[in-house]
């Protein structure tokens, strides 16, 4: 679905370089004005501002309002004074799914969750969650850990027979006590991830048994 989109202060962003940079970065939104740019944070790497040039293209996605986003834009202006601060081309058009739309199905997943990439069960950074609900914006996590909302989590799910949906980047929404675990309400941040297309087919299974029963 394509749709105009306010662009809030404060919003946090994911924000990939595909043809420079193989990874992706994290910023959140200053200001914009319409139809002319945008001002974000400076991406940083390392501890230091990224290396940006006028006329880099990005991919920028973000999720607001229950809203998912994402369009494609490039660099325009870098400041480093008095903030470090990345001015971007505004979008003509921006991409947007309603994630609060979606059906959300009860189940009993086992996952780990990180705040970092490529992390292993095993190791001592990350947590052994299970998913208690599921849709494709997001799922209720039960974790012996808290998180704090906005905390930016890589989440990685054995869905039965599609296998492991690995380092989905996801987002807390919520942090509740549960007893003696938390609940965890994550919003699925990247939605063009490989991994996610593991999460819409099993759920396209789950719809086919609900239809069927």
């Amino acid at each position: 679905m394509e749709n105009k989109i306010s662009f809030t202060p404060g919003a946090r962003l994911i924000i990939e370089f595909p043809s420079i940079f193989k990874r992706r970065y994290y910023s959140s939104i200053i200001g914009h004005k319409q139809e002319q740019y945008i001002i974000i944070d400076h991406p940083v790497q390392d501890k230091r501002p990224l290396l940006l040039d006028e006329g880099m293209v990005c991919m920028v996605r973000y999720i607001e309002g229950g809203v998912a986003c994402g369009f494609k834009t490039q660099v325009i202006g870098v400041s480093s004074r008095p903030y470090s601060l990345v001015f971007l081309e505004f979008p003509r058009s921006v991409e947007s799914s309603n994630l609060r739309k979606e059906d959300r199905y009860p189940v009993s997943l086992a996952g780990v969750l990180s705040e970092e990439r490529n992390i292993e069960s095993s190791d001592p950074k990350s947590v052994v969650c299970d998913i208690r609900n599921i849709s494709r914006g997001g799922c209720l996590v039960s974790s012996p850990e808290a998180f704090e909302p906005e905390t930016m989590l890589f989440l990685t799910i054995n869905l039965p027979e599609h296998g492991e949906a690995d380092n989905l980047e996801t987002e807390v929404k919520s942090c509740s006590k549960a007893g003696r675990e938390y609940q965890l309400g994550l919003n699925f941040a990247d939605l063009l991830n490989p991994a996610y297309k593991k999460i819409e087919a099993y759920l396209e299974n789950l719809k086919l048994l609900q239809v069927m029963a």
